[in-house]
């Protein structure tokens, strides 16, 4: 009896604690509008003729040599998911 006692305790507190650090960090997006002089690896994505930037998990626009931040454009498909990454439905 009080190896089982001792068993169900250590799995509560493995349990308690791996919910305590389930996500320690939190990623923190850019306001739609910010202004970017320069970005990290840019992929160049062409919807419906306009030109819009995709890096680091955000949308760009360019103006002049800059970029502003903007909204995913609607209706675009992604053909090809990043490594890691799985189709949620």
């Amino acid at each position: 009896m009080k190896s089982l006692k001792l068993l169900v305790i250590t799995i509560l507190l493995i349990g308690a604690t791996s919910a305590v650090t389930a996500q320690r960090t939190v990623k923190v997006y850019p306001r739609h509008g910010t202004v970017v002089t320069k970005l990290y690896q840019p992929r160049l994505v062409v919807h419906k003729g306009v030109n819009f930037h995709f890096s680091n998990g955000v949308w760009y626009k360019t103006r002049g040599r800059k970029y502003v931040v903007c909204a995913a454009p609607l209706g675009i498909k992604v053909r090809k998911l990043p490594v890691g990454n799985k189709v949620v439905v």
